[in-house]
């Protein structure tokens, strides 16, 4: 996805509603039916991490630092925070037709001296709905059946 202009398409819906029309959105955008219950996972995840902030009020700036904390998680893959990444972005410029910032590029930064914030990123390992596996029996690792 090309991240050097904002495209947003105002939603059909002045008042969307949720999460009914944000999964039509989804199955609009090609998501695969398997998928969309882990994209509503995420953008509640994203919103439960911070409470009590309109949702207007949130921005790249917040989604990056989401998906960052989310990327420093064990047991959390590329794949899952792109999926997240793209949860999000469709909810906002599809559903709520609130632009985003561009992205900014990527620059390498060192999170060793901060702890993630662990307690959202939890909620997403421990979805008793989702299947798991254990590797050498102390991480637990989503697993994939494509």
């Amino acid at each position: 996805m090309d991240q050097n202009k904002s495209l947003v398409t105002a939603p059909n819906d002045p008042d969307p509603e949720w999460p009914d029309g944000y999964v039509a959105v989804l199955r609009e955008a090609g998501a695969k039916e398997k998928n969309i219950p882990y994209c509503v996972g995420w953008v509640r995840r994203f919103f439960a991490r911070f409470p009590g902030r309109p949702r207007r009020s949130l921005g790249r700036a917040e989604l990056e630092a989401f998906l960052s904390e989310a990327a420093a998680y064990p047991g959390i893959s590329n794949w899952q925070v792109q999926q997240a990444r793209d949860a999000l972005e469709l909810y906002y410029a599809k559903f709520r037709g609130i632009a985003l910032e561009p992205r900014n590029a990527v620059v390498e930064t060192n999170h060793s001296n901060r702890p993630p914030d662990t307690t959202i990123i939890n909620a997403h390992i421990q979805n008793t709905s989702a299947p798991y596996t254990k590797t050498n029996g102390s991480a637990r690792v989503l697993s994939v059946n494509s």
